[in-house]
This record gives C-alpha cells, structure tokens and sequence, in this order.
C-alpha cells in the first residue's frame, strides 16, 4: 500500500514537472486544425450563411439569426440572402 502510494507521488511530482509539450508529445494529442472558414477560396457570404445555420442547428437561435440579418444587411443582392 505505501509502495503504490509513493509509486504513484513520484509520477505525479515527474509529470507535473515535464512541460506541456512534452506531454503531448508522450501522450500523443494532436493539434486541432483550423476551421474551414479560413480558406480563402469559399465565398464569405456563404461562410456566414453556413455559420448561421450551424448556429440555428445547435440551438443558438438568436445568434443564428444575427448571423442572417448580418448576411442581409451585408450582401443585399446576394442569392443566399433570399434564403434567410
């Protein structure tokens, strides 16, 4: 029993003094990649209809709806503003 504890004090003590880095590189945790949204060749009118109605999805209605009345205010004679 105080083995086990001693064991386990010991890796406590060694990974909270190995940097984060290293940890992730022990434990293997990819980075998240960047969204999507970032490429410059999709159109930000059809970015910004496309969050909307991910937001719309998740529940985040009012914000969904900001999102559109951005987009209509933003591109008025644009087609996907229709849409909204």
């Amino acid at each position: 029993m105080r083995r086990t504890l001693l064991v386990v004090m010991g890796l406590a003590i060694l990974f909270s003094c190995v940097s984060a880095e290293a940890q992730n590189k022990i434990f293997k945790k990819k980075k998240k990649e960047a969204p999507a949204a970032t490429d410059n060749s999709v159109a930000p009118d059809k970015v910004l209809y496309d969050r909307a109605l991910v937001d719309i999805k998740k529940g985040r209605h009012e914000v969904g709806r900001l999102n559109l009345q951005t987009l209509i205010n933003t591109y008025p004679g644009q087609r996907v503003s229709g849409q909204g």
